[in-house]
């Protein structure tokens, strides 16, 4: 009976360190009085719920309340973000964030108003504090809201702006099918994401308009929307990105939808864009603003072709509220991407495409570089000798670096009126 009881605590041990890993928030306290050491390990899909329950000895924590002690916080998958030292009674505790090399001591009347000073100091005197927290949390978690990884807010609008300039989306299935750009776009993709011993979910919804001001040169505004989740913590995202390609060399396409002249095809756009990344479950976000510059090389060797697409994507942002948390500020980033596409149209209806991207962030951030693959379908809806057909194209791609993955399957349509 003895041995099943053990296996049975192995077990239920075993278990709780896995839903426990999963916290995006988490806290460790041991006691550090004279009395047997206690130690407990909790988190929270919110951090300032997670700090008010340390604090105040809440939930899991009631065990620490009148002992002493030292509490380290983990902030999505860093170790020791933060820690807070309390007394017993609750009237004193001292705040480290190891990061910043920042100390400081609270006072208050009780464990209640201990919490309300520290959450006032950092929403308040202490707001630059809290902001350059975030900063580094952008260089250090892979789940970050702002930037740093590749489900983050800047990689994001990066892609958005590569896809957008000629190297991916409806724009390439209407290249390789030699019709006309189209003037609205709709997409819909979800991906599923691993990031260390995070798993997450995002959900977009990229809508486009575009219009033409020379033969040469278009406009195109986006407006991609998209709703985050990692673990429990809800992220949402807004952003306005103006994109003008402008088309430097152009194949001469004739009344039979073929291709004569010059094999080349040369791109190039720039792009200008505003965006808002936001979660109360963090207390974090940003208002970013950008521009950035893509280059789209293609060569037609007949029965298929060959893009290369370059692009770099400059971030900063501007401070706005989040939950009363003077947030953003906090990014100060460039993104390179490189990228490789194989493309060959079946027939005048289908074209089927195989690509390769690499990015990398400029400045410091939690993952540096990472690998994107994937394959997209394309099909011309109407007839095949019009150039007012419309498309639909289906994708699934793969983000890959170092202790992280993710799967993205995008559906799309684009049409003239």
């Amino acid at each position: 009976m003895s041995k099943v009881r053990f296996a049975l605590t192995l077990s239920l041990a075993a278990f709780s360190t896995n839903l426990y890993a999963k916290d995006l928030f988490e806290n460790i306290g041991i006691t550090t009085d004279e009395k047997d050491q206690i130690q407990i390990q909790a988190g929270d899909s919110s951090f300032p719920d997670l700090i008010e329950k340390v604090i105040e000895a809440k939930d899991q924590f009631q065990q620490l309340e009148n002992r002493d002690s030292i509490n380290y916080i983990n902030y999505g998958g860093v170790k020791e973000a933060m820690s807070f030292k309390i007394n017993a009674v609750g009237s004193a505790a001292t705040l480290e964030i190891p990061v910043l090399d920042f100390k400081r001591e609270f006072t208050g009347t009780s464990r209640d108003n201990l919490y309300d000073n520290i959450e006032d100091f950092l929403k308040k005197e202490g707001s630059d504090v809290y902001r350059r927290f975030l900063e580094a949390m952008n260089k250090k978690s892979l789940v970050a809201v702002s930037d740093g990884n590749p489900n983050s807010a800047t990689a994001a609008i990066a892609n958005s702006i590569f896809d957008d300039s000629g190297f991916g989306g409806n724009d390439s299935v209407t290249q390789a099918l030699n019709i006309s750009n189209m003037n609205l776009s709709l997409m819909a993709g979800m991906a599923s994401i691993k990031a260390g011993d995070f798993e997450g979910r995002s959900y977009e919804l990229p809508l486009g308009f575009s219009f033409g001001i020379t033969d040469q040169i278009t406009a195109k505004i986006s407006a991609p929307l998209r709703y985050r989740v990692v673990e429990d913590a809800a992220i949402y995202d807004g952003n306005m990105i103006v994109n003008v390609p402008i088309k430097l060399l152009t194949p001469t396409i004739n009344s039979e939808s073929h291709s004569d002249g010059s094999p080349w095809f040369w791109m190039v756009t720039p792009s200008v864009g505003v965006g808002v990344t936001g979660s109360a479950d963090y207390a974090a976000g940003s208002f970013l603003y950008m521009f950035g510059l893509t280059n789209v090389l293609g060569y037609n060797f007949g029965t298929f072709s060959v893009t290369m697409g370059n692009s770099i994507s400059v971030f900063n942002s501007s401070s706005y509220d989040v939950d009363d948390y003077d947030v953003g500020g906090d990014v100060d980033q460039q993104i390179l991407k490189n990228g490789l596409k194989w493309t060959m149209p079946l027939d005048q209806k289908w074209v089927v495409e195989a690509y390769g991207i690499y990015t990398q962030f400029l400045q410091d951030a939690a993952l540096e570089n990472y690998y994107t693959l994937g394959v997209q379908a394309g099909m011309r809806l109407g007839k095949e000798t019009t150039d007012e057909s419309g498309v639909l194209f289906f994708r699934i791609g793969s983000d890959i670096g170092d202790d992280y993955s993710s799967v993205k399957v995008t559906l799309g349509s684009g049409f003239r009126f």
